[in-house]
């Protein structure tokens, strides 16, 4: 009974895996009263019943549990790219937000470094036959790129834009990547897919708005300082939606593995 519930403590909690070796060490007690043959046969017992409780866990109480929290996992990091992406259509609407995105790369860190280690143990479990579902190795890397765009987007934008024609289209661009991906999250758990065709619509006019700001030449009469900014933003929403499409691509893989 020991044994059991320290297993199921171990398969919740990582940290607590060498629990139900401990006790088994600690219950095994010593055996030096008894004749050799009874002595080693009660050993080879005591193991066997171990084995099969630690296997008996893991195939009947939480089968495929780390695809699941792989899965979690990168519903979690899209919310909070989402929320930051969020963050910065309101500022280049000039409303007010209280999100402070120092904070929020600190905790995409910590929650794309959990993902990696779930994703190596999801991996083992689909090495060891106890699911035949996985994650592609590179929906991580993903997430990782869109969280580099997020912050590029951030640097362009510590100060105000100084192109206004820009401004409004690149905040409805910089919102229409928040919902996408939060709808792309969303199928990896069974809901339905993003909208593409009205995504790359959005991304048309984006695109448009910036070819007009090239052919006006106001960009010329900018300081260095302030097109370097511009085009950066430009660059980092170019990037995003291209990411943002390989995450859609990769999610698409995942769900189809799991049907």
């Amino acid at each position: 009974m020991t044994a059991a519930l320290l297993a199921f403590l171990a398969a919740v909690r990582p940290a607590f895996k060498v629990a139900p070796v401990t006790a088994v060490i600690m219950l095994i007690g010593t055996t030096n009263h008894l004749e050799p043959l009874t002595a080693a046969f009660f050993r080879v017992a005591e193991i066997t019943v171990g084995s099969l409780v630690g296997v008996a866990a893991t195939l009947l109480i939480f089968p495929a549990r780390a695809h699941a929290s792989v899965v979690s996992g990168v519903q979690e990091i899209a919310g909070q790219l989402a929320g930051l992406l969020d963050h910065y259509a309101l500022k280049l609407r000039g409303g007010p937000t209280d999100l402070d995105p120092r904070q929020a790369y600190d905790d995409l860190l910590k929650a794309l470094t959990k993902l990696q280690s779930a994703m190596t143990e999801a991996g083992r479990e689909s090495a060891s036959r106890l699911s035949d579902v996985t994650a592609p190795d590179a929906l991580p890397r993903t997430l990782w790129r869109i969280r580099n765009d997020a912050v590029m987007v951030g640097r362009a934008l510590r100060e105000p834009l100084p192109t206004a024609g820009l401004t409004l289209q690149a905040a409805a661009m910089v919102k229409a990547c928040a919902e996408f991906l939060r709808d792309t999250a969303a199928s990896l758990g069974g809901g339905a897919r993003p909208d593409r065709i009205a995504f790359a619509q959005l991304h048309q006019a984006f695109q448009t708005a910036v070819e007009a700001l090239r052919d006006s030449g106001a960009t010329k009469a900018l300081a260095f300082d302030d097109a370097a900014r511009v085009f950066g933003l430009v660059f980092a929403i170019e990037n995003l939606f291209g990411n943002l499409g390989d995450l859609a691509d990769r999610v698409e893989e995942t769900v189809g593995l799991r049907t």
